[in-house]
């Protein structure tokens, strides 16, 4: 609001003195603001980040990942999500690959929050994007939106090995009883026999390729 300041008096070429003046009134109104892993999001963000949960990082196809988005108000008026149920809307060229799994209330009373969920559902390989879009009653953010993104390698074998149902960890350097990688104390003459077994957990045939054999030992003592 605006308004002029004017000082009547007998000055000769300063007569009135005038100067303006401004304010601005502030009523309630809410303010929306996007967290997830604690760190907020900002409106407009296009650069996904794992910090954020904006980056759903490398996965394989077959396997789901799920990142949660809390809404706050830290404004002072209810925050009303105003698109129709569903309240967040997910666009661009790979939404469909995003699904709103966990849908938020409204509305959020000042000072509260609620919180939704998005899971990426690759269906094939390569890194896939999409916009997230929620409107509100928020006076300069109505249409808040940030990009997210995911990465797949499609389908792919996975290779796990056990020994004594106990899984062995690629490059254990730490041999033990309960996996079968220590073989203990064995009386010279008297081999000693441990089985392991490999196991394809993905989602693509696992060829065991070693020459001239699949398995092969090295090492000081591999005679």
């Amino acid at each position: 609001h605006n308004a002029t300041l004017s000082i009547a008096n007998d000055d000769s070429n300063e007569n009135p003195y005038n100067f303006n003046i401004v304010g601005q009134g502030v009523g309630p109104e809410p303010e929306i603001q996007i967290t997830s892993n604690g760190n907020e999001i900002l409106d407009g963000d296009n650069t996904p980040s794992p910090l954020d949960g904006t980056d759903y990082g490398i996965i394989t196809e077959g396997v789901t990942t799920t990142k949660t988005y809390f809404i706050n108000n830290i404004g002072t008026l209810d925050l009303n999500l105003t698109s129709p149920d569903p309240y967040i809307i997910i666009t661009g060229p790979d939404a469909g690959l995003f699904e709103l799994t966990v849908d938020p209330e409204t509305p959020v009373p000042a000072g509260g929050v609620t919180f939704f969920n998005i899971t990426y559902i690759p269906t094939g390989p390569g890194i896939h994007t999409a916009t997230v879009q929620i409107a509100s009653n928020d006076v300069d953010e109505a249409i808040f939106d940030f990009v997210i993104q995911g990465e797949s390698l499609g389908q792919r074998p996975e290779i796990a090995v056990v020994g004594g149902n106990i899984p062995i960890e690629n490059n254990d350097t730490t041999p033990n009883s309960f996996d079968g990688t220590d073989f203990g104390n064995v009386v010279v003459g008297a081999p000693k026999t441990k089985t392991f077994t490999i196991s394809n957990t993905g989602l693509a045939d696992l060829d065991l390729t070693g020459i001239p054999q699949p398995v092969l030992l090295a090492g000081p003592d591999a005679a």
